[in-house]
């Protein structure tokens, strides 16, 4: 009959052994739980990066539309001033 050391060992024995088991069998999933969350801050990253690409590309078609607008404003002008220097 084992004594009271003996069986103590032996169920802290079991216990370790079903918590051993226990984390290799949720290993898996942990791992996917840490590769999806991996993929959505990457996912995430990549949209924030998508925004600022874009905001830079509409912020230099509005640069571009106001450097137009500006050079025929200054062709009207000075037409409007050459036809007053005529009259």
């Amino acid at each position: 009959m084992p004594n009271a050391n003996e069986q103590l060992e032996q169920e802290l024995r079991a216990i370790w052994q079903q918590a051993a088991n226990t984390r290799k069998a949720t290993s898996s999933q942990r791992i996917e739980r840490i590769l999806k969350r991996s993929r959505a801050e990457l996912s995430l990253r990549d949209l924030f990066k998508f925004a600022g690409f874009l905001l830079l590309t509409f912020a230099q078609l509005f640069t571009a539309v106001l450097v137009i607008m500006a050079g025929k404003l200054t062709v009207i002008r000075s037409r409007l001033e050459k036809s007053s220097h005529e009259s």
